[in-house]
């Protein structure tokens, strides 16, 4: 018995050929990293209809432009498959916002919103291919109890620098003041004010006569 071939027309083939191109020129530059999330909601970063939000930030960390068309979010280990992007292209270093709302918005022209809500007392969460299977990027463990005023996540490789300021083994003294004598004075250590303003909880304009002490 002759095996049977299947026989392509030159126009076909092209096709064929200019997919498996187009494929193969994705996997390569696709990069994408779950950068932030916050998932206590607060009117300090609401939504486009100006409702507070939990969010997800997506962040392009290859090495062009690339698209998230076609990939999910979710934030059950059981089903990969739960949110899809529309089609969005990012360039290199650019990163979007994902409202975690449970509006469900695809319209690539206006704010993406999630068809979920994230959990302040930790959950599972990740970006998944467009095979529906392979885990992008996400927190393994699931991602700790979040709380107010702060948002949480592994930063982008190469942009955020680690240093551990006080080691676990260290011996250190702290101070419990008595009383109210001490204001604010205690703020203007410039390591305090750099780590404060690190962690976003303070902006110059916060501070005002003491932003001459912070050096960025």
């Amino acid at each position: 018995m002759k095996p049977h071939f299947r026989r392509y027309s030159p126009l076909a083939a092209l096709i064929l050929l200019l997919a498996l191109l187009n494929i193969t020129k994705f996997s390569v530059n696709a990069n994408f990293s779950i950068t932030e999330i916050k998932a206590v909601a607060e009117l300090s970063f609401p939504d486009n209809d100006g409702k507070p939000s939990d969010w997800i930030e997506i962040t392009n960390t290859g090495d062009s432009s690339a698209s998230l068309e076609g990939h999910f979010l979710t934030n059950n280990a059981n089903d990969l498959t739960r949110w899809k992007f529309p089609a969005i292209n990012l360039r290199k270093g650019e990163s979007i916002i994902v409202f975690a709302s449970a509006k469900n918005r695809i319209n690539p022209d206006e704010p993406l919103h999630a068809s979920f809500t994230l959990d302040r007392k930790g959950d599972y969460l990740a970006l998944i291919a467009p095979d529906g299977l392979s885990v992008v990027s996400g927190f393994d463990e699931g991602y700790p109890e979040q709380y107010p005023g702060s948002s949480y996540g592994y930063g982008t490789s190469g942009l955020v620098n680690r240093e551990i300021l006080v080691s676990s083994e260290s011996k250190v003294k702290y101070k419990i003041p008595t009383d109210d004598s001490l204001g604010q004075s205690w703020l203007l250590h410039p390591l305090i004010l750099t780590i404060l303003h690190g962690l976003k909880l303070i902006t110059l304009l916060d501070l005002n006569p003491m932003a001459e002490h912070l050096s960025l």
